[in-house]
């Protein structure tokens, strides 16, 4: 519900693993935003990478995708796995 990118920032040295998932948020107040693969949502994950390395963060990113059925979160996975590494890479 608040910025992951600013949380980054203020929580570097303490951050031991991460837990990425990707969402747009919501129009009301008070309840969750929709969740979506990595990537296509309002998160910005390329920025949240990057300020995870500036930060000296070099842990696990984990991936998880709680909604569809098992085939779509598989294939929502391992698109994931595919956008982290360009994320790394870049």
């Amino acid at each position: 519900m608040g910025d992951p990118i600013h949380a980054v920032e203020i929580l570097g040295p303490d951050i031991r693993s991460v837990h990425v998932k990707d969402a747009n948020r919501t129009k009301q107040p008070g309840t969750w935003g929709e969740e979506v693969p990595l990537g296509q949502g309002q998160v910005n994950i390329r920025q949240f990478v990057k300020t995870l390395q500036k930060v000296g963060y070099r842990g696990p990113l984990c991936i998880e995708r709680e909604v569809g059925n098992q085939e779509q979160r598989l294939a929502d996975l391992a698109h994931g796995i595919r956008y982290l590494r360009e994320c790394l890479a870049a």
